[in-house]
């Protein structure tokens, strides 16, 4: 919240992920899921997923398709600078082999169009997505929450929540 001074309205700022409507909702939720008696401090993990076909090479076609996770409880400004540290790899999506186009034309007796090859990358990367969270460890955690010391040394009760998810696809 910013105040401007007299006579003028306390305005709310948005600038972080912390601070966004998205996270109070999420933030509610979890509130209305913990038992009154829970002892410890309850915290919504606002996870984001990032991922972004690279290339290896200058003069090649070598690529990967390396996905990220960093926590939207931490600022931008520490978030994104690279000496922090705050972004992790947690998965490379395959890609889909040359002969891909010619086996689809084969099971399909069409060639695949831009919007078809698009719209298999974006279910490939839904799957892979799926295979992560579906982790019978993380599907116990993100519903009855796990109990952490933290870096400040106090136990917290914390919910991994799914924040946002962002993907930069290099044919559109």
């Amino acid at each position: 919240m910013w105040d401007p001074g007299p006579l003028k309205p306390v305005q709310r700022l948005y600038s972080q992920a912390y601070t966004s409507d998205r996270m109070r909702v999420l933030e509610k939720e979890v509130m209305w899921s913990v038992l009154d008696n829970c002892e410890y401090k309850v915290v919504v993990v606002a996870i984001m997923h990032h991922s972004d076909s690279t290339n290896l090479t200058h003069l090649g076609t070598a690529s990967l398709w390396p996905g990220y996770k960093m926590y939207g409880n931490m600022s931008k400004y520490l978030r994104l600078n690279s000496s922090q540290f705050a972004v992790n790899h947690v998965v490379y999506v395959p890609k889909f082999p040359d002969s891909f186009r010619a086996e689809y034309e084969r099971l399909v007796d069409k060639t695949a169009t831009t919007e078809v090859l698009c719209y298999c990358k974006q279910e490939l990367i839904h799957l892979v997505w799926g295979l992560l969270l579906n982790n019978p460890k993380f599907v116990d955690v993100y519903l009855n929450g796990t109990l952490e010391r933290c870096a400040d040394e106090i136990m917290r009760l914390l919910f991994p929540c799914l924040f946002a998810h962002s993907a930069d696809y290099i044919e559109k």
